[in-house]
């Protein structure tokens, strides 16, 4: 029950801000799993929230994807790195 609560207080936090929230979903998960699973759960937590926020930005018009496409593209590199 209290990780529902968790949740649900995250995600309208970053409902507000906006963004994924993983930071905030790591430090709730880091005290009950290990690091590299805590890490890893937060990301996939977080991915609803930035799927339908990157949805909401293009429907306002709001993504200018020929920037977005370039840091893409300058940032595969070091991910492969």
């Amino acid at each position: 029950m209290e990780n529902i609560l968790f949740g649900l207080l995250i995600g309208i936090f970053v409902s507000l801000i906006g963004g994924g929230g993983a930071s905030l979903y790591l430090g709730v998960l880091s005290g009950q799993l290990s690091t590299a699973t805590a890490v890893s759960t937060s990301l996939f937590v977080a991915l609803p929230a930035l799927f339908f926020g990157t949805l909401t930005q293009i429907h306002i018009h709001n993504v200018h994807f020929k920037i977005g496409n370039q840091l893409i593209i300058a940032a595969v590199p070091s991910i492969i790195i």
